[in-house]
């Protein structure tokens, strides 16, 4: 498992902003940003990543909730 994450993600210390990167990369692909400015664009990916880690530890603690854990 930790190879095929490694092959997805590349090395990462932090979860959440690695796979926010990889959201980044895959919507980056699809959206043309046109003649957006690179600190727009670092804007967004830190939009991404913030909105993607809140989602994370919300579901998570919505699952804990359930469980009864």
């Amino acid at each position: 498992m930790e190879f095929l994450k490694a092959l997805c993600f590349g090395a990462y210390t932090n979860p959440y902003e690695a796979a926010s990167r990889r959201a980044y990369r895959d919507v980056n692909r699809t959206i043309r940003f046109g003649d957006l400015e690179v600190t727009a664009r670092e804007t967004i990916r830190k939009i991404i990543y913030e909105k993607l880690k809140t989602e994370i530890i919300s579901k998570n603690a919505e699952k804990t909730n359930a469980d009864g854990i």
